[in-house]
């Protein structure tokens, strides 16, 4: 468990994801303040009967940090053996700014949803799966042990009707594996290789001992917006959670992620052209039409 150490960025050319990313924290965070009165919690399948109503308590050390400091990396600050299971693809709104344009780009591959990102569109949801590394450490040597995950489900709608920006796809760290169905609201440990469900896990971490554990998210039937809440006792037996969201950081509200399923989108794929969902073929309307059988 312990050494396992960061894997580094995979490639430049993913970076211009930091600059989207800077925008879509400043507007969720602006849309979980309306909706945090009314989330919805759902505790994973091993929840451990040590932890029952109005137990919870604000752990704090005396230099006022939480015992357990946990860390969000993005997709593209490692390396997963379940990354083939994630897209790192997105749909957006059709209200979003220029967004036939940028599709009609995306079709001829002249970089469409970058350029999306880069003018911090909001709206957008993760296509189909969301994708981030947990990496768990104590604030001091004293251990904390993690018994529970939960999934938060703060927003539950019908899968957006947007654009979905797809195109064909083509070093892995020790770690554990956390997958999560927002349609179920349903929390499971797996094997990174065979995906077959595993027995449920405690993690204990200190300071140096770390762990590592990636969370792959997916929604079938849903527009979720989500979080995940991680439940903890120290080694003097006090109780507390920290709830995990996007770009989550220490002394600060955590942010949603927004995941949809992918029935109700049009399919902009880079490079055959715009493929319309049956209850709203107006979506392609003006772009480039897939045409069944054509392949580049």
């Amino acid at each position: 468990m312990a050494g396992r150490g960061e894997r580094t960025g995979r490639s430049a050319a993913r970076a211009g994801r930091s600059t989207r990313d800077a925008g879509a924290v400043s507007w969720l965070t602006q849309r979980s303040k309306v909706i945090a009165a009314g989330l919805a919690s759902i505790v994973a399948a091993w929840a451990v009967s040590y932890f029952g109503p109005g137990l919870w308590s604000s752990v704090r050390d005396a230099t006022g940090r939480d015992p357990l400091q946990v860390t969000v990396l993005a997709t593209d600050e490692f390396d997963s053996m379940v990354e083939a299971e994630h897209r790192d693809e997105h749909v957006w709104p059709p209200g979003a700014p220029d967004v036939r344009q940028h599709a009609q780009e995306h079709i001829a591959g002249e970089g469409g949803e970058a350029a999306m990102e880069q003018e911090d569109a909001a709206g957008a949801f993760d296509a189909g799966t969301t994708m981030f590394r947990l990496q768990l450490r104590a604030a001091t040597d004293d251990p904390v042990t993690i018994h529970q995950f939960t999934v938060r489900v703060s927003e539950r709608d019908r899968p957006l009707a947007g654009y979905w920006f797809t195109g064909d796809k083509g070093g892995v760290a020790d770690v554990s594996y956390l997958s999560v169905s927002l349609d179920e609201e349903r929390v499971a440990w797996r094997d990174p290789v065979s995906g077959a469900e595993t027995e449920p896990k405690t993690l204990e971490v200190t300071s140096s001992d770390l762990e590592f554990v990636d969370v792959l998210a997916s929604a079938r039937d849903c527009a979720c917006s989500w979080q995940l809440d991680l439940a903890y006792s120290t080694a003097d037996g006090e109780r507390g959670h920290v709830v995990v969201g996007p770009g989550t950081a220490e002394g600060e509200e955590a942010d949603v992620f927004r995941t949809t399923g992918l029935g109700a989108a049009a399919v902009v794929h880079s490079p055959y052209g715009c493929t319309p969902p049956t209850a709203a073929p107006d979506l392609c309307e003006g772009l480039t039409l897939y045409e069944s059988g054509v392949s580049g």
